[in-house]
Formats: C-alpha cells, structure tokens, sequence
C-alpha cells in the first residue's frame, strides 16, 4: 500500500504542476500590461511646479521610447517628459505596437515654500541660436521661425550668438566653446544643454512649436520681470525687477543684443537682414562683466517677492541704439541634478521701459 500512497502522491503534484502550467499560459492571452514592454520613470517624485519627470519604454531590451504613446488618464506625455504643479498622484501606462506597459505611479508633493500665484506670468522660452553669417542651414532654420505666427514668434526670448565671423563677441565665442556648439545652426531651447538642435530639420517650424507649448506644462512660470532701461553718455543701464514667486535659487543673466543688421553687400552672406545679435554680456551693479557660461548671478530666493537687480553695458560707436535691447532671463535651479534652466525673463528696448506680462 506504501508505493499506491507514493503513486497518489506524486500523481497529485503532477496534476496540480500541469493545472498551474496550463493558468500561466492562458494569462498571456488575458488583457493587462504586456510582458516585454516595461515602463521606468526618473525621477517617481517632485515637487509642485519645481521638478519633473523622464521616462523611458523598452521592449524586450531595445528602446522605444520615440515610437512608444506614454500617457495618464488619457492625455499624451509628450517627448517622455512631464511636470505639473499640481499635487498628488498620477499614474502613467505606455502603449506599443498594441501592448500596453506596467503601471508608473509619480508623486507630486506640495511646495512648502512656494505660491499659490505660481505660472500668473507669460512663460517665455529662451532661444540660444549659434550661428554664423555665411551658414546656409543657419539661413533655412531661420525662415522656419519666420514661418510661425507673431503671436508664437513673440513667446522666444532670442539671443542670435554669432561665432567667428564679423558679427561675433568675445563673450560669444566662448559661451558656444563651453556649450559645445560647434556646428552650425546649432540651437538651445531654455539653456537645456542636453536638447542641441541641429541642421535644417532639426529646427523645423514643429519642433518650434512643440517648444512653445511645452513650456508652461513642464515648468510654469516661478517668476515674472519687469524692466527699465536709461542711457547716461555712452552707457546704457537697465533696472530689472524679478517678482519670484517661490522661494529657491535662481541665477539671472542680463545681454545686450541688436537688430537690423543688413547683409554685406557682395558678400556670400545668407540673410538680408541679422536681428537679436548679441553684442555683450551686461556689468552687473558691481561693474563685473556677468559670465554666461555661469549662468550670470547667483540670486538665493528665502521668501516670495519682488527684487531689483542693475545691468549696464557700454555702447560701441557702430552699435545703434534705437536697434538695441537688453535681454534679460532668469534661470531656476533643478531639484534633479542642480542644474539651471531658463524660467522666464523680459526684452526691453535701450532707454524704454517694459511690464509684467501676465499669462493668457
């Protein structure tokens, strides 16, 4: 009867192996997230209106991340970046080729030290255009941002930094050195050193827009500026005042660019015309010429509100006034990695004067 129990006992197993065997493979025909197609997320929490979220899609190993359609309660994320300054939890799922992922959850804390007014400003996006006169992408890349709309024309804060030709500074050959811009056009959207666009498709009129409305969703304006500019003799000054909106570090950058530079008769230059040139990096209220490779002065916000900073730069004889403005942009540091991304900033035109611009 001991081998009859034995034989029981091993049949038993067997069919319960078989049984689980066979649940296993009916799953895979089940709905659910596909086995393969996996969904990470860096980092899974932020704070509100501070930080963001990457993510990243494989399938089997490989990453198809471009391809992938990562979305929350049914809005899209687009280029796998997300923010939002609006606590709480969201959860995020990716589809491909007809699979669906894991499940993502990302939590968003409250900002402590932040403002209920965060993004009442406009939200500008800074344009870091190296360039040179002779480049003929350079010319094809412009008329794109020419082919968009004033209204979506005027959301850039555009700084045209000229590199090695007669249009080229001091400051701007080594801003490009350090921001490794080494081929022409080559374009930085909000000082995101890890986004370079480059060649005539790369700064296509879509890759413009996608710029612009992106920009509120991924980090809403923390501050807003407003400006006042005076000519005293050769020098021209600027008092611009930042109202932040949260307390954090900022660094803030002051540049004077010019436009309506023609092109050189009987040159092989490619534009009739060369607008937003920078001439030179501000002085700051201590007289030091602001580096732009730092990313200007250092600005430790302990509490929201307004705060006054003075620029000044002086004017060449071949530079005309009434063509030239000061930029000026304000940089918020990243919880992620430290590093400092345009948050908004002001144009204002030498010895006229401009206010906050409040969002639509």
């Amino acid at each position: 009867m001991k081998w009859y129990s034995k034989f029981l006992s091993c049949a038993t197993a067997c069919a319960a192996l078989l049984a689980t065997a066979s649940l296993s493979a009916c799953s895979d025909d089940n709905e659910g997230p596909a086995q393969g197609l996996v969904l990470t997320a860096t980092p899974t929490t932020f704070v509100a209106g501070e930080g963001n979220t990457a993510f990243k899609v494989t399938f089997e190993g490989q990453d198809v991340t471009s391809a992938a359609e990562i979305s929350t309660s049914g809005t899209k994320v687009e280029n796998a970046s997300w923010t939002t300054s609006t606590a709480g939890t969201y959860k995020f799922t990716a589809a491909y080729e007809g699979k669906t992922s894991n499940e993502v959850t990302v939590t968003v804390t409250e900002n402590e030290g932040g403002n209920s007014e965060v993004g009442k400003y406009f939200r500008y996006v800074l344009l870091n255009k190296f360039t040179q006169v002779t480049c003929t992408f350079c010319a094809v890349a412009e008329s794109n941002l020419r082919s968009l709309t004033p209204e979506e024309q005027e959301q850039f804060l555009t700084i045209a930094v000229h590199r090695e030709d007669r249009l080229s500074c001091v400051e701007g050959n080594s801003f490009g050195a350090s921001m490794g811009a080494t081929t022409y056009p080559t374009w930085f959207f909000n000082m995101k050193k890890t986004e370079a666009y480059t060649g005539s498709d790369a700064l296509a009129a879509s890759i413009l827009r996608s710029k612009l409305l992106l920009a509120n969703s991924r980090n809403p304006s923390l501050c807003g500026v407003k400006a006042e500019s005076t000519i005293e003799g050769t020098t021209a000054k600027v008092k611009a005042t930042v109202d932040f909106l949260k307390a954090a570090n900022f660094r803030i950058v002051c540049v004077l660019t010019e436009n309506g530079l023609p092109r050189k008769p009987n040159s092989t230059e490619t534009l009739e015309v060369f607008d937003n040139v920078l001439r030179a990096a501000a002085n700051g209220a201590d007289g030091k010429k602001l580096s732009l490779f730092a990313n200007g002065q250092l600005v430790e916000v302990t509490e929201p509100g307004e705060q006054e900073f003075e620029f000044s730069v002086e004017m060449k004889d071949e530079w005309k006034k009434e063509n030239c403005e000061f930029v000026i942009y304000v940089l918020h540091e990243q919880a992620v990695d430290k590093s400092y991304l345009m948050n908004n900033g002001a144009v204002c035109r030498v010895g006229e004067s401009v206010d906050y611009r409040l969002a639509k």
